[in-house]
């Protein structure tokens, strides 16, 4: 997971489109999933959440999360 799906940069775990392992840059809350595994590190899982959960314009939201985060051209939060 973290060879292939973290990009440290972003601080975010992408899902990859097979075949060819191309990364899909969207922030969705599959970013979180790969926290729950006892074999990431906890200051990573620490930096992803800070990074994305905590921000007003990423997933810090009353449930449910949005299927991508609130700054992401996708999002509408309708009327």
């Amino acid at each position: 997971m973290l060879e292939q799906m973290y990009d440290a940069k972003d601080a975010a775990f992408y899902d990859v489109c097979q075949p060819g392992s191309a990364t899909l840059r969207v922030r969705t809350p599959t970013i979180f999933f790969p926290l729950a595994a006892a074999e990431i590190d906890q200051k990573i899982a620490a930096r992803v959440v800070e990074t994305h959960f905590d921000r007003e314009d990423g997933f810090r939201v009353p449930l449910p999360l949005p299927s991508v985060e609130l700054r992401d051209a996708a999002f509408f939060a309708g009327t």
